[in-house]
């Protein structure tokens, strides 16, 4: 399994309602049951399979309840919507997905290599925001959004984590930042 993901519901709260889809690496997405469902499945029971023959290279997946989105490698994001799959190239000639995340307005935060590129939904080929992220916070390797709009990427160098919000003049900048050994941590991952 390459990366997991509940629908997200609410405001930003992660919320497992019944199912749970798991991002396995040969390119497919199982749901199965995260908890007992009534009649219907036992926790842990595969609940069905999305993306056969669809995705290629898997890296993150992030579900809502207005679709499923998967990062892959080679910067294609591809979008499954009620039996339809949108696919999108983010960048060319760079191998840098690393994660992405929908936040509570519906805007998607994708984390390539060393920036992170901020989307409307649908997607479309120019992202609204592109910034670069501080070199302390690299390697980053992962990215959250909390309902505020504020950007979190964990990473895998002197920071730990860094959060990113939207200054006066509408870019992003660092805020805020935590030292992997102000944490008591070794290493991001």
């Amino acid at each position: 399994v390459a990366d997991v993901a509940f629908t997200n519901v609410g405001r930003n709260i992660v919320n497992p309602v019944q199912i749970v889809w798991a991002l396995q690496s040969s390119g497919e997405l199982v749901a199965v049951a995260s908890k007992p469902i009534q009649e219907t499945a036992e926790a842990g029971e595969e609940m069905g399979r999305r993306g056969a023959n669809l995705l290629r290279e898997p890296r993150a997946v992030f579900a809502t309840e207005s679709g499923t989105y998967v990062l892959e490698a080679g910067d294609r994001l591809a979008v499954l919507r009620s039996g339809a799959v949108d696919t999108m190239q983010l960048r060319r000639g760079a191998a840098g997905a690393r994660d992405l995340a929908v936040g509570s307005t519906g805007l998607l935060h994708v984390l390539l290599g060393a920036e992170v590129r901020v989307y409307q939904d649908p997607p479309r080929a120019a992202p609204l925001w592109t910034f670069d992220l501080d070199a302390a916070v690299l390697p980053a390797v992962g990215i959250a959004v909390n309902s505020r709009g504020e950007v979190y990427v964990a990473g895998a160098g002197q920071l730990a984590l860094a959060v990113y919000d939207l200054d006066a003049q509408g870019r992003f900048r660092r805020t805020r930042a935590v030292e992997a050994r102000d944490l008591g941590m070794r290493q991001v991952s």
